[in-house]
């Protein structure tokens, strides 16, 4: 018929309880509804194939993103006990979470390495201010023996064998000036 669906129709005639005939009809169905049906049809094969593709889906998005979060965790874990260690490049958020962290741990480690500077310089500055005070308590002895050698010059210059004494006392007393006056421009704060 043309390539059309026909609905058939059957009723039963019933008297006094028994059924005695039977009438039936035929009707050619629109073609909106065939065309309807198959739509029906065919969706009854996609709905499911594509639930299933999303849920593949699905899962392939959260292992990957679970992949992802066990690399992040890997590592901090390294991080932790070396801060040079880096986490590896990864694509997408997760990627860029890596990239923040790898920068944080760069950053941390040029603080730490300007923090040892910070000590190294306050131990040096600690040690120039010792230096100084040693100094200063060093050269007043040796002040006043120098200014003793001086009086006994004077006073005893021409006694035999003590001036070969004086002499060696004053060259040595000079050399440890030079070596205090050394240690006290070490220890002076410069530019």
């Amino acid at each position: 018929l043309n390539g059309r669906d026909i609905q058939i129709y059957f009723h039963p005639i019933i008297l006094n309880e028994k059924v005695i005939a039977v009438t039936w009809s035929d009707t050619f169905l629109p073609p909106q509804l065939s065309v309807n049906r198959k739509i029906v049809i065919l969706l009854m094969f996609i709905v499911p194939l594509g639930l299933i593709i999303s849920l593949i889906l699905l899962i392939a998005i959260i292992k990957n993103q679970s992949d992802g979060i066990k690399r992040i965790k890997y590592g901090l874990e390294a991080m932790s006990s070396d801060l040079s260690s880096r986490i590896e490049e990864m694509g997408g958020d997760i990627g860029n979470i890596a990239y923040s962290i790898n920068d944080m741990a760069e950053n941390l480690q040029k603080k730490e390495k300007i923090e040892e500077k910070l000590v190294r310089a306050e131990k040096l500055a600690a040690l120039g201010h010792l230096i100084s005070g040693v100094a200063h308590e060093i050269r007043n002895p040796l002040g006043i023996i120098r200014g003793t050698v001086q009086l006994m010059e004077r006073d005893f210059k021409n006694e035999k064998g003590l001036t070969e004494y004086i002499r060696i006392v004053k060259e040595q007393s000079d050399r440890e000036s030079k070596v205090i006056q050394e240690l006290l421009d070490y220890a002076r704060p410069s530019k």
